[in-house]
């Protein structure tokens, strides 16, 4: 009797991209999370007859991209770059804008920024994140006080949900001036509670190709460059 070959839904297929480089697969509706060969296979194994159904993926050229990007701005999903199809795994905040009044956060800015020229910056780089996420801004904010607890926190918070969690790394101090920079990758806005900590000011310097380079070179651990 002849065998008969294994096939994929056309369901199923339209669930998944492919990526040649780095090789994974990445699911349409959660493209945060990334799985290689043997990851994938173990997912799907429950739901298939086929051992390798991530061969069978990789035939299919409609699903096939040529590597990952990270556009904010753009649709997540395969797009072209440079004549090329693309992953772009950026995914938007799930904050949308309704009416109402904002007098209280412009309040809560007047405590926090004093001076005006400095609070209407503060301002302006606040709305060109959340409403223009493509645009690649070459400056940071700086917060400091002598006392504690005056709303720099407060801040962050607002921010890093406005441009989606997902969107926001926590770093500390180790992990910036460390080997690796996983903290970059896939991030609109990275939240650092202590910059200068004693007389060391390896963090500060640290992070001053991450605001200005473009692009950013990253080195991620356990990822082949």
């Amino acid at each position: 009797m002849e065998k008969k070959s294994a096939s994929l839904r056309p369901e199923f297929v339209d669930e998944w991209f492919s990526c040649v480089k780095p090789a994974l697969f990445i699911h349409r509706d959660r493209l945060d999370l990334h799985y290689n060969k043997e990851e994938f296979n173990k997912l799907i194994a429950p739901f298939s007859d086929t051992e390798n159904v991530a061969a069978l993926l990789n035939k299919r050229l409609s699903v096939q991209a040529n590597g990952i990007v990270y556009e904010p701005g753009r649709d997540g999903g395969i797009i072209s770059m440079d004549g090329r199809p693309m992953v772009n795994v950026y995914r938007p905040s799930t904050i949308r804008p309704i009416k109402g009044d904002v007098a209280p956060f412009l309040q809560f800015t007047e405590h926090l920024i004093p001076d005006p020229e400095d609070r209407h910056y503060t301002l302006r780089w606040i709305a060109t994140l959340s409403a223009r996420p493509d645009i690649r801004m070459f400056y940071s904010l700086l917060l400091f006080s002598l006392a504690q607890g005056v709303g720099k926190t407060t801040l962050a918070m607002i921010v890093s949900r406005l441009v989606g969690l997902h969107n926001t790394s926590f770093p500390s101090s180790e992990q910036i001036i460390a080997k690796y920079k996983s903290w970059l990758v896939y991030k609109l806005v990275a939240v650092v509670a202590e910059i200068y900590e004693g007389d060391s000011r390896k963090t500060y310097n640290s992070l001053k190709s991450a605001i200005t380079d473009s692009p950013i070179g990253v080195e991620e651990k356990y990822q082949r460059v």
